[in-house]
């Protein structure tokens, strides 16, 4: 597995301040099956991406806060909107997952998500119409150009041409 970091947010090299904001950065992972690619805030995933080979969808994978309420009922719909676009994503297939069930959710997109994705400088996602995370993103653009690089190199081309 290649691990590749893309961006850091941080101060410069050396100690930082007790008060200095946690640093943000985009990591790929690319793997024998799938690309992945993680924008972790300090020591915690605040969001994932996941696509495999010649599928027609990706999935978001959203860690909210601790703190952030998160709704329970059914159907689960989710609404993911990327400013500054103003493009708003919808899904109605959203599933709790991992060992944190109560606090991971797994959204399936359609692949042309990736292009909402690629310019924002944010993103917002609402469950149930409950938001659980407002993201501010950097160099999404450069991140979302890695994550279909990996999927052109799976599939010989076909799936990330569908997400151009």
């Amino acid at each position: 597995m290649t691990i590749l970091l893309l961006a850091a947010l941080s101060l410069a090299a050396g100690a930082q301040p007790a008060s200095a904001p946690p640093q943000a950065r985009w990591v790929s992972r690319w793997d024998r099956g799938e690309c992945q690619l993680i924008r972790a805030v300090g020591d915690a995933q605040r969001i994932g991406l996941r696509a495999v080979p010649n599928a027609d969808q990706i999935s978001l994978w959203v860690f909210p806060e601790a703190a952030a309420p998160l709704p329970r009922g059914e159907p689960v719909r989710a609404a993911i909107a990327v400013p500054p676009a103003r493009a708003t994503v919808e899904s109605d297939s959203v599933t709790r997952s991992g060992e944190r069930a109560d606090r991971v959710y797994k959204i399936d997109l359609p692949l042309s998500a990736l292009n909402a994705l690629a310019g924002a400088t944010a993103i917002q996602v609402r469950i149930d119409g409950t938001q659980i995370l407002d993201l501010p993103l950097r160099s999404s653009a450069a991140a979302i150009d890695v994550l279909r690089q990996c999927m052109r190199d799976q599939t010989g081309g076909a799936s990330a041409a569908q997400a151009n």
